[in-house]
């Protein structure tokens, strides 16, 4: 059994990585492939040389479209995907040679919708900043996935480690305009997910470009971030409502990062948008004190969450310790 897998690739202005990411994708050990390069309105030549490789190899469908961003590119390439299977690359990173015919193996050896690999952190030098694995380890069913995804972090909410059967994607599409759209779809995947695999190999190889957490510019769109964070609680409460707490706390932390993005800003923000992070983080954080779950957590969590409800001008130091630990 040799199943077609689509692998569907975003490609805006990337003129200067797309090759490597298209060149390590045909250079797959597994060769029932597609490859569908959606050029989302490049300004640069990214879209020529898609177009080059669609003419050395007939594996390769180029897609242009006028820009609508990460999310609206990656639904054109799940209405067009043909595989059994599927899987997202994003077009600055790149792939090992065998990421695909070992998470195909996986999948198929354990009936399993998901396979998950780990990844590594490239800086612009290039060097390898972190490392993020998985253990090797089965979640045979969804109250187990569901745990995966909710408390332990051994389900990562971004897209492009996985490997997914394309049956998940049949009502399901990434939500147009939005930042942090992997939860969404993820959180809403979550519910079809019956059994996941990981596998602890670090596969995929995902190149930083964008500028650090602190000096960055603040946006209102980053705020998409909180909104993910409300969105995975709701879905939570509606379907899993046993894991609430675990997601409250996820959506604390999210308050704290976009609270200190704000802080090390250069631009002039409003202050509605600092009350607001507080007014949520006060709201669920209510809720969680006192609970099993925060007991449970993590101490680096647990450490950040109640340093903010105490003194939020020390907060930068207790998430210089956050990062420090988790990385």
């Amino acid at each position: 059994m040799n199943p077609l897998i689509s692998i569907i690739v975003p490609v805006y202005n990337v003129e200067k990585y797309v090759q490597r990411c298209i060149e390590s994708i045909l250079n797959q050990t597994y060769k029932q492939i597609e490859v569908i390069l959606v050029d989302d309105g490049s300004l640069d030549s990214s879209g020529v040389i898609c177009e080059e490789y669609a003419f050395l190899d007939s594996r390769v469908k180029v897609i242009h479209k006028e820009n609508g961003g990460l999310s609206s590119a990656r639904n054109v390439g799940l209405d067009n995907a043909k595989g059994k299977f599927i899987g997202f690359v994003d077009s600055d990173d790149w792939i090992d040679s065998h990421m695909y015919e070992s998470m195909l193996h996986l999948a198929l050896s354990y009936q399993a919708e998901v396979v998950q690999c780990g990844y590594t952190l490239i800086n612009g030098q290039g060097k390898i900043t972190r490392e993020i694995h998985f253990g090797d380890r089965r979640f045979d069913t969804k109250s187990e996935v569901e745990k995966a995804y909710y408390i332990t972090n051994e389900f990562s909410s971004v897209v492009w480690n996985k490997l997914y059967k394309v049956e998940l994607f049949e009502e399901l599409r990434f939500k147009v305009g939005k930042n942090n759209e992997d939860v969404f779809i993820l959180t809403d995947a979550l519910l079809h997910i019956q059994r996941m695999v990981n596998t602890p190999k670090c596969h995929y190889h995902y190149l930083q470009r964008k500028e650090s957490i602190m000096g960055a510019q603040f946006t209102e769109k980053k705020f998409d971030r909180l909104e993910a964070g409300e969105y995975l609680l709701q879905q939570c409460l509606l379907h899993s409502p046993q894991y609430q707490n675990w997601a409250r706390i996820e959506l604390c932390k999210i308050c704290i990062f976009l609270y200190i993005d704000l802080m090390h800003s250069k631009n002039q923000i409003d202050q509605g948008y600092k009350n607001k992070l507080v007014s949520n983080f006060n709201l669920h954080f209510r809720t969680l004190k006192g609970s099993s779950e925060l007991k449970q957590a993590k101490l680096v969590d647990k450490i950040l969450l109640h340093s903010f409800s105490l003194n939020r001008s020390f907060t930068h130091y207790s998430y210089d310790l956050y990062r420090l630990v988790r990385g």
